[in-house]
């Protein structure tokens, strides 16, 4: 699948590969529509530059969006072509696991909220939740299919390493994973040290 990575850098500035980037990744989860718009008008607001601290930013870091990593899973996520009140709604468990709820899910459950993983349903009827796919707290094997199944492998899936790559072949000083519709700024600590915490204060406010 195609992803893309939308650059911005200040007008005149010369592309160098010294200076710092900031990379904002959105839409790992398909059912998260509002993940993948906002960062939309994150790249809109970045490039019309109506507030000065923005320029003032781009002075000093370049900043990539990827504002689709899970283009399948999005489009598998949208039968009604871009009408938010209609998304695909599946069967989590039962004999009718993957299947719309439409059909009935027997004894199982229907996941009301919309498709979460991407497309590949080889191992797990619900796709691969890509967030669980790294290779940091990797869960390992599980037979367990369900909205959370981590995948074969860290890294088995083509948009997870896609991402990697993409780290790994710049010079990414942060990165903003944008996920909804929670009303929450995490960082990689999930604790309480100073600088941490004085940074996710910067950051929310």
């Amino acid at each position: 699948e195609v992803q893309l990575a939308i650059r911005i850098r200040l007008a005149g500035t010369p592309p160098t590969e010294t200076k710092n980037q900031i990379l904002f990744e959105c839409g790992m989860h398909a059912r998260e529509w509002l993940a993948a718009e906002a960062c939309y008008w994150l790249v809109e607001d970045l490039v019309a530059q109506r507030d000065a601290d923005i320029a003032e930013l781009l002075h000093h870091v370049d900043v990539w969006v990827i504002p689709q990593t899970n283009p399948a899973g999005r489009i598998l996520d949208d039968p009604s072509h871009g009408d938010p009140a209609h998304f695909l709604q599946v069967c989590e468990s039962g004999p009718n696991i993957g299947l719309p709820c439409s059909g009935g899910c027997g004894t199982g459950d229907c996941a009301t909220g919309g498709w979460r993983g991407n497309r590949n349903t080889t191992t797990c009827e619900l796709g691969v939740d890509l967030a669980r796919n790294f290779s940091y707290d990797w869960r390992g094997p599980t037979k367990d299919c369900n909205l959370t199944y981590p995948g074969e492998a860290s890294f088995s899936e083509p948009e997870t390493r896609n991402l990697r790559r993409f780290v790994n072949n710049r010079m990414i000083s942060a990165v903003v994973i944008v996920h909804s519709p929670s009303q929450q700024l995490d960082h990689s600590w999930y604790g309480s040290h100073a600088p941490s915490t004085a940074m996710t204060d910067e950051l929310g406010a």
